[in-house]
């Protein structure tokens, strides 16, 4: 198949696009232009397909339409890393991967929205050179908060990532470990025996926290969105080591997936040096 520029592709699309009508965004031909490769008939495919949204066409419907990542789900996975939302940050991940989404998609479209970040960071005049689904406006915020060096460091880490998923057993798996290795490293304090988090006073009469005080401490403490489905269970018992819950049926199977990281919460609010292992029950919460 003979290859077509890139910019002889995108001019072809906006004589077809001014003589039909058909509402689109320059960007999201520049879009359609990369997406196929060098194939202008796949390009006036995609148009084909597109010209069938209402409204205006957008570069992040155009990629959701060829089976790309949205410009949503990617603010939603940035927006985890910025925040240290593991919990966030796993469960976007797995909501797309659920979606039909493979781990080298994404992948590699999260390292195409750190590239457009260090080009709006670095050369802020280029916008043509971007790639990714993420709109301009929404690159210039996150690049104003995050510095030059958390954005290489990212590219470094997905660039490696991307050429270690392809010989991965588990691509689900490394996927998220390369996420989790996006997270900003927590900043420790110079005294490494620092004591752990004192504990409320709140007790259960007996010299000990009781567990809807220690579960309440949790929570306070979780992450980002991760509060809104902790509370959507009761801590029934805790001896140090494991804890009991009841949660509502609906939200089981979140909590189950989601043991490991729950477990670290307690412990780490607990300020126990044992793991922590965790026994769901179903209840009806009020």
């Amino acid at each position: 198949m003979i290859r077509v520029a890139v910019k002889t592709i995108m001019a072809h699309l906006r004589w077809i696009a001014d003589t039909e009508a058909i509402a689109i965004q320059e960007q999201a031909l520049m879009a359609i232009a990369r997406l196929c490769d060098g194939g202008l008939r796949d390009a006036l495919q995609l148009l084909a397909q597109v010209r069938l949204l209402s409204d205006e066409v957008t570069v992040s419907q155009v990629i959701e339409l060829a089976g790309g990542i949205a410009e949503d789900d990617l603010l939603n996975l940035l927006q985890a890393i910025s925040d240290g939302d593991t919990f966030q940050l796993l469960q976007t991940s797995r909501n797309l991967i659920d979606a039909g989404r493979s781990p080298k998609l994404i992948l590699s479209s999260l390292l195409q929205t750190y590239r457009d970040l260090l080009i709006v960071q670095s050369a802020p005049n280029q916008r043509h050179l971007l790639t990714s689904s993420v709109g301009y406006t929404q690159l210039q915020v996150i690049a104003q908060e995050w510095s030059h060096e958390t954005i290489q460091a990212g590219l470094t880490q997905l660039h490696t990532s991307e050429r270690q998923l392809r010989f991965s057993v588990n691509a689900q798996v490394w996927l998220e470990v390369c996420l989790l290795n996006l997270l900003p490293k927590p900043t420790r304090k110079s005294n490494a025996s620092s004591p752990a988090p004192k504990l409320s006073s709140q007790s259960n009469g007996n010299g000990r926290i009781s567990p809807e005080s220690l579960w309440q401490q949790v929570i306070d403490t979780a992450p980002g969105n991760a509060k809104r489905l902790l509370s959507r269970a009761r801590m029934q018992s805790f001896n140090g080591n494991h804890a009991v819950f009841a949660v509502e049926e609906r939200y089981l199977e979140k909590f189950k997936a989601n043991a490991p990281q729950i477990a670290r919460l307690i412990q780490k609010v607990a300020g126990g040096s044992k793991s922590v292992s965790l026994e769901f029950e179903l209840a009806s919460l009020v």
